[in-house]
């Protein structure tokens, strides 16, 4: 359930996004009490993204992580931060 008092974003915080989505398949299966998502995304880095490592930062709500694959292969579980409310893959392929 999302949060009673939600975090503002305000225009003058903007900044262009570190990576741009070239790409998203989504298969959903509802169910009465548990719906399951897969998705498959192709991402880049943005070119008015800071330089180095940039994070990686996906929001979520009431999410449950079964698995994350990058190019195909399990990523370890230090390479990411996963909660109900979002993934964060620490330092992602560039």
């Amino acid at each position: 359930m999302r949060n009673e008092n939600p975090h503002v974003i305000r225009l003058q915080d903007y900044r262009p996004p570190d990576y741009r989505i070239d790409h998203v398949d989504i298969d959903v299966r509802l169910h009465p009490t548990a719906t399951e998502v897969r998705t498959t995304s192709t991402l880049r880095p943005s070119p008015e993204r800071p330089a180095g490592v940039v994070p990686l930062a996906l929001d979520g709500d009431e999410l449950t992580l079964k698995a994350i694959l990058i190019d195909g292969k399990a990523l370890p579980p230090e390479a990411y931060e996963a909660s109900p409310d979002g993934l964060v893959l620490k330092a992602p392929p560039q």
